[in-house]
């Protein structure tokens, strides 16, 4: 098994991770509710559902179930190259990797937690004041809570898998700088499928040295990872070791179209991790992202990358050309979580 397969392994931990936390979300949205009287004013309200934030902790929970994912990650590359000095993990190593900036969106998965938590907050306190001030019953208000609850688990499923690959990635990566008198290069290995990040998709397949490495996790829900290179060792042929590589693709235009992918407005989206009904599957050979895009249909390419991007890009213009590959904006990224 190859350090990427191991990787692989341990992102899929990330739906484990998610579920415990969801479950500690839903045990604060019933105590939240079960500490609001609609009887008294809302200040006296107010101050119960702040108390109960307050003990809510959900970066401290988090780390916890983080710190096993440090060591699993790096005892997953030594167990594939044997001579790698290892190191210990520590919970520096998780809250350094916790503070990340990740470059695509300018924020750190702190920076996601303390947002939800923030947000999640702010609606609660409002629909207790609308409860409070219109007479609700107190199923009414717990209505409410759980559409506040449902948004906020969203948050909490892309804080635990951003999470689980900055902390998965960066304990390798320090590893690797452990090791450079073995190790001096990394691959960037990006995800084959629509949801790939113009950011990830541009990077794929590229190598670096480990001082010049780009940040994973790029972006919140960033699935793409680091293949380590020894010295000496010749890229090329470990990138053909790899292949082929794990892809999503559309099984024809006909049930791309009519399986879901349409909006009421006509107009397509993107497939997403909940809608794959019109995807399959399959193995790839192509040795980065802009090669495997090359071949799908030109359908699938303009819904990845737009109908002017996919001409230019048709007539032999490269993937980063084509592609906006700048940062979102703050302003841009409020609206997404809020």
């Amino acid at each position: 098994m190859t350090d990427y397969d191991q990787l692989v392994l341990i992102l899929r931990r990330a739906t484990g991770i998610a579920n415990e936390m969801a479950k500690e979300l839903a045990r604060l949205y019933y105590d939240i509710w079960k500490t609001i009287d609609l009887t008294d004013d809302f200040q006296a309200n107010k101050k119960r559902i702040l108390k109960v934030y307050s003990e809510y902790d959900m970066k401290s929970s988090l780390n916890a179930k983080l710190l096993p994912i440090a060591t699993a990650s790096i005892a997953g590359a030594v167990a594939v190259i044997p001579e790698l000095t290892t190191i210990p993990t520590t919970k520096k190593m998780v809250n350094d990797s916790m503070a990340i900036i990740m470059p695509e969106s300018n924020i750190s998965t702190n920076d996601l937690i303390a947002r939800t938590k923030g947000v999640s907050q702010s609606q609660v306190v409002n629909y207790t004041k609308q409860a409070i001030d219109e007479g609700w019953t107190s199923r009414e208000l717990r209505k409410a809570l759980s559409v506040s609850e449902s948004s906020t688990k969203k948050h909490v499923d892309t804080i635990a898998r951003t999470s689980v690959n900055a902390v998965s990635n960066n304990s390798r990566m320090q590893l690797y700088k452990a090791n450079d008198d073995m190790i001096d290069r990394v691959i960037y290995s990006a995800t084959l499928d629509s949801r790939t990040s113009n950011h990830c998709s541009v990077l794929d397949g590229k190598v670096f040295y480990l001082e010049d490495a780009p940040v994973i996790p790029g972006h919140p829900n960033c699935r793409s990872s680091y293949v380590m290179l020894l010295k000496g060792e010749d890229a090329q042929e470990v990138i053909d070791d790899l292949l082929p590589r794990p892809a999503v693709v559309p099984k024809n235009e006909e049930q791309y179209e009519k399986q879901g992918l349409t909006t009421s407005t006509g107009k397509t989206r993107k497939p997403s991790k909940t809608d794959r009904s019109p995807l399959k599957g399959t193995q790839s050979n192509s040795e980065s992202y802009e090669s495997w895009l090359r071949k799908m249909p030109e359908y699938y390419q303009e819904d990845i990358i737009g109908v002017e991007a996919t001409k230019e890009f048709n007539k032999g213009a490269s993937l980063k050309s084509v592609i906006n590959v700048s940062p979102i904006t703050e302003k841009e990224l409020n609206k997404a979580i809020n």
